[in-house]
């Protein structure tokens, strides 16, 4: 469960748009977001080996004009905006954005290497009101400054973190930690200096579900069972992990076999989550949108793409997708584990494998 700091009315302006969600989807069956993931661009200053972004020629970034668009069409239902990329905090305009989206989106979320998290932008971050930002270290120094390509990305992840602890102290910092063969030796020792330095930490198994993430040396699963059980069981109790204990108890299967049990059962996924690309196109799921059709936003609304006949068979086709499984992506999981209602009473309450 996720541990996040957030004021009264932000609070009970997210209980509000969940009952509205619940009677529209209920008894109307309207598709209506809750949460909302925009890659505001693809354009990255690290080449992480496991990623793609930073090697695609076509560098695209959402229009501000479009992104306050967007805002606009999902205001009165949305509880969750995150902005991620690329990298978020190459766009001249970021707090802009975030001060735009704070005035309708209750909670907002960033999630950034850390390299340009100066003293000056958090600073900016602090007076543009946002909930949350995510740092990724995926290792100690060597390990994550090889993987991320680029030398000095730990220590300016950690400069980050201070930065922000000390500018912008109202803002929840969690630090995204992937699972992997490549670093799953110096993996507790990097959540004792996470543990230490005062901060939440998520952890990302690894996955190549996308089909274009490159290196297979830094995307292939396979740990050995006995590392990767030792190391679930010293993070399952650990405060500061904001994983779900359901989700972290998944992962051992995972590595081990290459698909967890994580959820069975039908995915309503789609009826409360969707996810905007840089180049202003918007799908129900990142994970297929590949296989399945892209809505462009360009010359239309958001709610008029959710009325079209075609996104709602995408949806209903979605349901008895169970890809998620199969890379164990967080941000596709765990909104499912924690909504609806029901979901969060069975694997919250009463987690089991």
């Amino acid at each position: 469960m996720r541990k996040i700091k957030t004021t009264k009315t932000e609070y009970l302006k997210i209980l509000i748009r969940i009952i509205k969600w619940y009677f529209n989807y209920w008894v109307f069956r309207k598709i209506n977001p809750l949460f909302c993931e925009v890659y505001i661009t693809n354009s990255c200053n690290f080449k992480c080996k496991m990623c793609h972004n930073w090697k695609l020629k076509n560098k695209q970034t959402l229009s501000f004009n479009l992104f306050k668009k967007l805002v606009d069409d999902i205001k009165g239902g949305c509880c969750h905006l995150s902005l991620g990329g690329g990298e978020p905090l190459l766009l001249p305009d970021i707090i802009e954005r975030v001060i735009y989206a704070k005035k309708f989106v209750p909670h907002v979320h960033l999630v950034t290497n850390g390299y340009l998290l100066n003293e000056k932008m958090s600073q900016r971050l602090a007076f543009s009101g946002i909930n949350e930002i995510s740092i990724s270290i995926d290792g100690l120094r060597e390990t994550n400054d090889e993987v991320r390509g680029v030398k000095g990305a730990f220590d300016h992840a950690l400069e980050a973190i201070n930065n922000l602890k000390k500018y912008a102290p109202n803002i929840n910092i969690v630090v995204n930690t992937i699972i992997a063969p490549w670093n799953i030796d110096e993996l507790i020792q990097l959540v004792g200096v996470i543990k230490n330095i005062g901060v939440f930490q998520q952890f990302q198994p690894i996955s190549n579900i996308f089909g274009n993430q490159a290196d297979n040396e830094f995307t292939n699963n396979i740990i050995e069972k006995e590392k990767i059980k030792q190391f679930i069981k010293e993070i399952l109790n650990e405060k500061h992990v904001i994983n779900s204990k359901y989700f972290l108890s998944n992962i051992v299967d995972y590595f081990v076999s290459g698909k967890s049990n994580c959820l069975p059962g039908k995915c309503r996924l789609p009826s409360y989550y969707i996810e905007i690309l840089p180049d202003g196109n918007l799908v129900p799921c990142g994970i297929v949108y590949k296989k399945g059709k892209s809505f462009s936003l360009i010359n239309q609304r958001v709610k008029e793409v959710l009325k079209k006949k075609e996104y709602i068979q995408e949806v209903k086709k979605l349901r008895d997708c169970s890809l998620c499984r199969q890379g164990m992506y967080v941000c596709y999981l765990e909104p499912r584990i924690a909504f609806p209602f029901l979901n969060f009473i069975k694997y919250n309450l009463f987690p089991q494998k």
